[in-house]
């Protein structure tokens, strides 16, 4: 603490800034088993930004020299978003959440077994880990990783993270690791029936969208020409397709009185000119939904 009394300048702040990044280094020196300095947590954590979120090849044999052992067993990637409220998608953080998750994942987790490293990005966190061949996964580092981001970030704020199949470590293994986490987390903002922490096991038939040639939505177009009530129905009419056709359930989760929800369908049964009794009608309308969703991912797609 500065005892001078007065406000931190510009020039102040930056030269803290300075001295604290230095220290972080010389403080940053883990020893390996023979007594040798292995990679810094701050080194692991520019190499993870460079193999998971910029695709370079050499960050891959560099990050198994780096961290002994990540050769064998698996590696998964969990990523973390900001999330507006309700179905809004992602947003970027904001510069205190960037600057406060940046000096706090590594420090505050790096003694987990499974810990590798982490990135922090405007968008996105990714966080690398590594679950051993003699060792289970730690189920509850997830959690852990989500309290971290959570305390970082604005007051209020919705969190969402996704986490990818568990693959052998590779270059190939990581771009698929960056494609499964950032479509699982995204999705997990933009749909309402999945869950705010989603796998891409968890994504079912999204698997197969995402990637696919977009899907014709021409099956919703008397929806869209209804005016202003078309938010409503088209939120009536995936909430109960989500549920499979349970009245009950959608009706609950919609906080709908029953008589309120078949009169609903009614309207969108007859403006669709369409049964919603009959299974491929059903799946025409669901799948055209859920590749509006799709499309309205922006992470992860190049």
């Amino acid at each position: 603490m500065l005892g001078s009394g007065g406000e931190l300048t510009a020039p102040d702040l930056a030269a803290l800034r300075g001295a604290a990044s230095a220290m972080a280094d010389l403080l940053d020196i883990p020893v390996g088993s023979g007594g040798h300095p292995v990679a810094s947590g701050r080194d692991v954590d520019r190499l993870v930004r460079r193999l998971f979120d910029e695709g370079q090849a050499e960050a891959c044999s560099q990050l198994a020299v780096a961290v002994p052992g990540i050769v064998d067993g698996t590696v998964q990637l969990l990523a973390a978003v900001a999330a507006d409220p309700g179905d809004g998608g992602i947003r970027p953080l904001r510069s205190r959440e960037f600057s406060t998750l940046s000096g706090a994942l590594t420090p505050i987790l790096r003694a987990a077994p499974d810990y590798v490293g982490s990135s922090v990005s405007t968008t996105h966190v990714p966080v690398v880990l590594h679950r051993g061949a003699d060792r289970p996964g730690d189920d509850g580092l997830v959690d852990q990783i989500a309290e971290v981001v959570t305390r970082c970030l604005t007051t209020g704020s919705a969190l969402t993270l996704g986490l990818s199949e568990p693959r052998p470590f590779g270059l190939g293994a990581a771009h698929e690791a960056r494609t499964q986490a950032l479509a699982a987390a995204e999705l997990a903002a933009l749909d309402p029936a999945l869950n705010r922490h989603s796998s891409w096991s968890d994504l079912g038939p999204y698997r197969n969208l995402i990637g696919a040639n977009p899907l014709s939505d021409a099956a919703l177009a008397p929806l869209d020409g209804a005016g202003t009530s078309t938010p409503m129905l088209l939120r009536t009419l995936e909430a109960y397709l989500d549920l499979g056709g349970d009245a009950q359930a959608t009706s609950a989760r919609l906080n709908l009185h029953r008589s309120s929800l078949y009169y609903r369908l009614d309207r969108i049964s007859r403006l669709l000119g369409s049964d919603l009794s009959d299974g491929l009608v059903r799946l025409d309308l669901h799948l055209a939904l859920k590749g509006r969703r799709v499309r309205r991912r922006t992470l992860g797609r190049g």
